[in-house]
């Protein structure tokens, strides 16, 4: 499935919301929606690249960190559950 126009892409999200409702039911349809609507994003430059400004960079900066410490964190409890 392709959208050619930004009519369609407005169209495939409308859908893609309303059959979110029942996911379990419409799985393949989503997963085929979800297809087309990332294509079409990333072949009109609707993902926005990475932050410019530098509050923008701290704050992926000190996400990175946050989910660093977690991991680490993670990692350290699995060791000691370990008999």
């Amino acid at each position: 499935m392709t959208l050619p126009t930004e009519a369609a892409h407005q169209a495939a999200v409308k859908e893609f919301r309303t059959l979110a409702t029942d996911e379990a039911a419409n799985r393949a349809r989503l997963l085929v929606l979800r297809d087309a609507l990332h294509a079409f994003e990333a072949a009109n430059g609707y993902n926005p690249g990475p932050p410019t400004t530098v509050v923008g960079r701290r704050q992926v900066e000190m996400f990175k960190r946050r989910l660093s410490k977690r991991v680490s964190e993670t990692c350290q409890n699995a060791k000691k559950r370990r008999p």
